[in-house]
Parts: structure tokens; sequence; C-alpha cells
């Protein structure tokens, strides 16, 4: 349990992080870059240990593709912190974990169970329920500096489902032990799409924004490695949705009680379908 427990305890962190560095006013884009710079750097530092291993094409544009889709839903997950709260952000980022499991359906004929159908429709309504009122959390954004933000919740969870498509695209085409080489060129491919942003934005890094973006890219790493270790000792039916209800779950709490995060009846209703979901859809 104790690997488990760190996942659980890195996960928590990189939400917190995210949080503290926005309402610090930290470039958001700067500590992106950073954040998958160091997280690629210490996965290959991981790597020098086992150099014997060749890297598979599938292996490589997986891991391409994989890259862009964190940028793009580290980026809405920012903004979604800021007007939706740190609580439904990190739920919704968990229960996108239907998107793979529905391709899987479409794709390799992997037909879901009882329990796991009745946890994608929940999670289906998680998405209606908490869509229903929008509540903004930063009082200082204007409406009309946020645009659409009644489907701000459904492109994060399209988005987060295409990310972790990626690993479940991994897990299917290519071999095990090029796991580190995976992390090591997800992270890369991440790093160059989050500067090519940074760049036609013409942004600058300042030391915040290299501080926080170490410890994002520290946390972020460690929150892959320790579920890989954690999977070596505990089965995966028994980790995945322990992990994911219980990230949710204290970072709801963390939200409410530091932040003081308002959260409606429907708020409320759409955390307790998420963290229902995530338990059912990820029991065999």
């Amino acid at each position: 349990m104790v690997f488990l427990t760190l996942k659980v305890v890195c996960s928590v962190a990189l939400a917190i992080i995210v949080k503290y560095s926005d309402r610090r006013g930290v470039n958001w884009l700067g500590l992106v870059r950073v954040n998958y710079a160091v997280a690629a750097i210490l996965a290959f530092l991981l790597l020098i240990a086992r150099p014997e291993v060749s890297i598979s094409k599938n292996t490589l544009w997986i891991a391409l593709l994989g890259g862009v889709s964190y940028v793009a839903a580290l980026v809405i997950w920012f903004r979604a912190i800021q007007d939706r709260g740190i609580a439904l952000t990190v739920g919704f980022t968990r229960i996108s974990v239907i998107i793979p499991i529905l391709f899987s359906m479409l794709v390799w004929q992997e037909i879901p169970r009882w329990h796991q159908s009745l946890g994608i429709l929940l999670g289906v309504a998680a998405l209606l329920v908490t869509g229903r009122r929008p509540a903004s959390v930063d009082r200082s954004l204007s409406a009309d500096s946020r645009p659409g933000r009644q489907l701000l919740l459904l492109l994060l969870f399209m988005v987060s489902g295409a990310a972790a498509l990626s690993s479940k695209l991994f897990q299917k085409l290519c071999p095990m032990q090029e796991n580190l080489h995976f992390q090591v060129l997800l992270f890369a491919a991440a790093f160059v799409a989050a500067s090519v942003l940074y760049y036609i934005r013409r942004e600058r890094t300042d030391r915040a924004s290299l501080e926080w973006g170490a410890l994002l890219g520290t946390v972020n790493l460690g929150s892959s490695v320790f579920m890989v270790l954690a999977l070596g000792l505990i089965a995966g039916p028994l980790a995945f949705p322990a992990s994911a209800a219980a990230e949710v779950a204290i970072i709801a709490v963390l939200g409410r009680v530091i932040w003081k995060e308002p959260l409606d009846r429907w708020s409320i209703a759409g955390l307790i379908l998420t963290v229902t979901a995530l338990l059912l859809v990820q029991i065999p």
C-alpha cells in the first residue's frame, strides 16, 4: 500500500501545485513547459539503467500523440480550475477513463460488464448534472473572458480521455519493457508541443515558473512511477479505482476547506456520481 499511497499523494500534490501557482499569478504556459522538461529529464535518468531496450515504432507514435494530448489537457485543466474549482476539475479528469473503455469496446470488442456499463452511464450523468449550473470559482473573471464555460468540463473530459487513451494504446500495441522509454518520449513530446505554443504566444519564463514547473514535473513523473510500482504489488482492479476515488475525495475536501470553493447541490451530486462511476468502471 506504500506505493499506492505515494501515487495518491503525488496526484493530489499535482492538483494543489496547479491551484497555488494559478493563485500566485505564475505564467501557466511557462510552468507547463518546465514541468514536462523536468519530467522528461527525470524519466531519462531512470532509463539510463536500462539502455539495452530498443524503441518500437508503435511506442514512438503513441508517445508523440499522447504528448500533444497531455499539453492540451493540462492547458484546459488550468482554465477549469479557475472556472469550476479543483474538486470538479480533478473529478472529470479521472472519469475520462470512460473514453479508452469505449474505444476498447469499438476497436478490440472488449465488452464491459453490467456494473462497468452502469459506471459509464453514471459518468455521463455526472457531466450533465455538473453542467446544469456553472458556478465560477474565480469571481474576478468576467463573463466575456470565459466563453463557452458550460462546455469546459465536457472539453476537459474529452481531451483528458484522449490523453488516457495513449496509455491504453501503449498497453495494447507495445511491449511493456518499453514503459520507461514511453514515459521519456511522452514527456519530451509534451515539452516540444508546449514550447511551440510558448513561442507562438511569445511568453517569458520567470523564476516562479521554473520553480513551480520543476516541482510539478517531479510529482507528475512520481505519480506515473509509483503507480507502476504499486501495480507490481496490488492487482490493477483494486489499485486503479482505489487511487482514483481517493484522489477525487481528498481534493474535494481540500478545495472546500483550504480555498472555500463553493459546492452547490449539483456539484456535490456530480462528485458523488463521479466517485461512484470511477469505482464501477474500473472493477472487473
